[in-house]
């Protein structure tokens, strides 16, 4: 399914609806204010009780598309996307439940807006209304946050980290538990799974141990001596996944797999009295994974640029 540039509002409007962030620049959500720098406020910051965000709006989909082409191969790295507008919809890609606005091409910064129509009402309560908003900030170390403002001073917002520097996995927080982004596998980059660590398993305590080569000092058996104990693996619970579409792919001639949408399915959906995420945050953690495949693909660009311009 092709969709209008940017440069067309009215073509927009029709399409999506005059409710939805894209009908003209006179539509879309205020211009957000930056939330504070990540690393001056704790993994996970509540600035609501997370029972206040449990009655927003959930569809009853539990399967959605993001309509989103890859990087470009053009051998330029300041060659940014030009779609400004991701529309994501559900199992029957006839509308799109959200949208993810972008407002300038080099930036990642986004707000994700539910898109209301007749099968989709507004809600009248506006404290059912609400914006998603991923932040990025300049700078190597400095993670994204992902906050939902539903109104005045209420906002929850969580930090989607990196696991190190040789893997691609981010994680985040959320009502106390812990979720990770993984890869199906390392050379496969059509695939991803969002998991929920079930066991973080202590290490196996030290058992004080006089030793006469060291005097004062402690082995534990089960290490041979070697000083460290010995931790258990975690356990996960697959939660959502991603994989892109092969058709889809098909179409982009000129694009790569990098950042290409793709679709969402999700396993654990929060609802009243059951746990799991909702379904915004698995959305927007998506999208930062795919916005961390196209700054990733950039880089690449830029070293093969830079390695064939000095040879």
């Amino acid at each position: 399914m092709s969709f209008p540039s940017e440069k067309s509002p009215e073509a927009m409007a029709t399409l999506f609806g005059t409710n939805s962030v894209i009908g003209g620049p006179e539509q879309r959500p205020p211009p957000y204010e930056p939330t504070p720098n990540p690393f001056t406020s704790p993994s996970t910051t509540s600035l609501a009780s997370l029972e206040d965000v449990s009655h927003l709006k959930s569809s009853t989909s539990t399967k959605f598309f993001i309509s989103q082409k890859g990087n470009t191969l053009r051998p330029w790295p300041w060659c940014y996307s030009s779609e400004l507008v991701t529309p994501i919809f559900d199992s029957t890609r006839t509308f799109p439940l959200y949208t993810s606005t972008r407002f300038k091409k080099n930036s990642g910064s986004c707000i994700m807006s539910p898109v209301y129509s007749a099968e989709h009402q507004e809600p009248a309560d506006s404290k059912s209304r609400f914006e998603v908003h991923t932040t990025y900030f300049f700078g190597p170390g400095n993670d994204p946050v992902i906050s939902c403002d539903f109104g005045g001073d209420r906002k929850v917002e969580t930090i989607v980290r990196s696991k190190g520097k040789l893997t691609r996995s981010r994680w985040f927080e959320w009502n106390g538990d812990r979720y990770e982004w993984r890869y199906v596998g390392q050379r496969n980059a059509s695939g991803m799974v969002l998991q929920r660590v079930v066991t973080d398993a202590p290490a196996i305590p030290d058992i004080v141990i006089t030793d006469e080569k060291r005097p004062g000092a402690h082995v534990c058996p089960h290490d041979h001596g070697k000083g460290k104990a010995k931790k258990t693996e975690d356990e996960y619970v697959t939660v959502a996944d991603f994989q892109r579409d092969e058709e889809e792919g098909k179409k982009c001639l000129g694009f790569s797999p990098a950042g290409q949408g793709g679709w969402v399915t999700i396993y654990e959906k929060e609802e009243e009295g059951r746990r799991g995420l909702p379904e915004w945050l698995v959305l927007a953690s998506c999208m930062v994974m795919l916005k961390r495949e196209r700054d990733r693909r950039t880089i690449q660009i830029a070293m093969m640029s830079g390695g064939g311009g000095g040879s």
